[in-house]
């Protein structure tokens, strides 16, 4: 699908769009490190691309991306549509994002999405986005997203200029124990008084905010993922758990280190299931995330090509 330039919503930017597009990709560590480019900048609204590659794919050899994947993809192009829309540069926060995986976004193809902020604020932005692959019409997932904005402070934008990584990132997970892209991610398990957690490691290439730094919101998410499809596939040893949706509350920060998940299966029907998650650093009674996600249960060949 070649998307075309996405209409204005009235919204004004004072800013240099373009410029505005170039420093977000080339500026947030992540969207650099996974290759992830602009096409199309409008005042309000902006579509981004995220290149396909096999780190990107849920399990190895399988014929589906992981939703985390796609979840970072929405909230960086909700996070830059918002950029779009601010009358002055300023920085902004996630407040929260929801997800509805229509379709499960297919292996081969690359990842488009587009975003419009709907209602700018004098606090909050909120911003509604839609991702598609190939030439269909019909998204594989909607998104919706609402940020704080930072009054008074600059936005972060990293101007090392490193080369973009696409997927070529080595991976660090053990053989069996997780997907490509978790592995991509550095995502492991581990046991400890909390049970069987999932944890991510801290790595330059997963900021978002340089300034802080902070890990980018989509990281969080595809690790809040992660752990709840792991949840289920522990439950489910011979099941093929598919996300239905999947929303997230971001409470605070998460700095540059070790970031802990634990998830809990609260429902487990025969064909749906609910998985709770929350994600911390310093302590689990101060979690940075907390989340929530529906599951479809099915075999492998349930699973829509």
């Amino acid at each position: 699908m070649e998307p075309s330039r996405p209409p204005g919503n009235g919204i004004c930017a004072a800013a240099p769009l373009d410029r505005l597009a170039l420093e977000f990709t080339r500026g947030v560590p992540h969207c650099r490190a996974l290759g992830m480019e602009t096409v199309a900048i409008a005042p309000g609204s902006a579509c981004m691309r995220l290149p396909y590659s096999e780190v990107l794919l849920a399990q190895k050899g399988s014929r589906h991306l992981h939703t985390g994947a796609v979840s970072t993809l929405m909230d960086s192009v909700c996070g830059l549509a918002a950029f779009a829309a601010l009358p002055e540069p300023e920085r902004i926060a996630t407040l929260d994002l929801r997800l509805d995986h229509l379709s499960p976004a297919a292996a081969g193809h690359d990842l488009i999405a587009r975003a419009d902020c709907h209602r700018l604020g004098p606090a909050l932005a909120f911003v509604r986005a839609e991702c598609h692959q190939r030439n269909d019409e019909r998204p594989v997932a909607l998104a919706t997203a609402t940020f704080a904005r930072v009054l008074g402070a600059t936005p972060a934008t990293s101007r090392n200029g490193a080369p973009a990584l696409n997927g070529q990132r080595k991976v660090s997970g053990k053989p069996g124990q997780t997907g490509p892209y978790a592995a991509y991610l550095g995502i492991r398990a581990q046991q400890d008084a909390h049970g069987l957690l999932s944890v991510l490691p801290f790595s330059e290439e997963l900021v978002g905010d340089a300034r802080v730094p902070a890990i980018h919101g989509g990281v969080i998410a595809g690790l809040l993922e992660e752990a709840g499809l792991s949840a289920l596939r522990r439950s489910l040893p011979q099941g093929c758990p598919q996300a239905i949706d999947f929303s997230i509350d971001y409470l605070r920060a998460a700095h540059a280190r070790l970031v802990s998940a634990h998830a809990r299966v609260t429902r487990l029907g025969r064909r749906i299931a609910h998985v709770q998650i929350e994600a911390w650093q310093n302590s689990a009674h101060k979690p940075v995330a907390v989340a929530r996600m529906h599951c479809l249960l099915t075999a492998p060949a349930d699973i829509p090509k």
